[in-house]
């Protein structure tokens, strides 16, 4: 029961399409500072004064409008699951493969339930609680965009985190743009469509009430500490013969880094 080095590839490959809350798309990695040491700090900022420049006068000084947010690293998530070898010789379909994806999916939700729970706990938490209908989800949308530019969040890259319950409705809007019709790098991120210039990507882990979570990768980091990638492990202890562990861990964190610029709808 040996694993590969091309098949570990392949195990992080599906890890990394398993996330739905992916970085570079939900999450960005800018962090200073040595993970190892416990906390980093990101950057929270502001804009900077732009003045009139006299070429013999010069301008005035100003300071920066920089802020910085220590992050405690506070996630150890591991899946440890016993393979007997026996057992898995004894099924024709593989257990072995069946169990390394059920684990790499383990640690994708995992990461997707905590990076979800951050940005609801870390965002603006949207005035209206009327319930999205397939009439009413468009202009909605439309609404929460003229918030997201009056507060200067970049128009390029805004996502829409749905509830299944919520993409229904999307997809019953006229004004929904299929996936088939987005540009392939769109496409490539996992976006289901788009709706208002907001990428849509559905997850059934924003918690109960949730609707949607608005949002640029800007604002939201995740640190990555450290991790095993998920693999097989053969077991050479005194009591277990001839099996094998499917294991897998990782250390991060989550963080909002602006509550201006991530947005939640709750129902009711």
């Amino acid at each position: 029961m040996e694993l590969s080095v091309r098949y570990s590839d392949l195990v992080d490959a599906k890890l990394r399409n398993e996330l739905v809350l992916k970085d570079g798309v939900i999450f960005n990695n800018y962090y200073e500072g040595d993970p190892k040491a416990g906390a980093v700090k990101i950057r929270k900022t502001g804009k900077a004064t732009v003045a009139d420049y006299d070429r013999v006068e010069g301008t005035d000084l100003t300071s920066g409008a920089s802020q910085w947010i220590t992050v405690t690293i506070d996630k150890d998530k591991a899946v440890n699951e016993i393979v007997d070898g026996y057992e898995a010789a004894a099924i024709p379909d593989g257990i072995v493969a069946d169990r390394l994806t059920a684990a790499t999916y383990g640690i994708a939700e995992a990461l997707d339930v905590d990076g979800a729970a951050t940005l609801v706990a870390g965002g603006t938490t949207l005035d209206s609680t009327a319930t999205y209908t397939k009439t009413n989800i468009y202009d909605a949308f439309v609404d929460v965009r003229k918030i997201m530019s009056k507060a200067g969040v970049p128009q390029n890259g805004r996502y829409a985190l749905v509830s299944p319950d919520t993409y229904a409705k999307a997809l019953k809007s006229p004004e929904f743009i299929a996936a088939s019709d987005l540009g392939d790098k769109v496409k490539a991120t996992g976006a289901l469509g788009a709706i208002a210039g907001f990428a849509i990507y559905e997850s059934a882990n924003l918690g109960e009430g949730v609707e949607a979570v608005f949002g640029h990768p800007n604002y939201a980091t995740r640190i990555k500490e450290w991790s095993v990638p998920v693999q097989v492990r053969p077991l050479q202890d005194s009591t277990h013969i001839g099996a094998s562990a499917i294991s897998g861990r990782t250390v991060y964190a989550h963080a909002v880094s602006n509550a201006d610029a991530i947005y939640v709808k709750k129902s009711a």
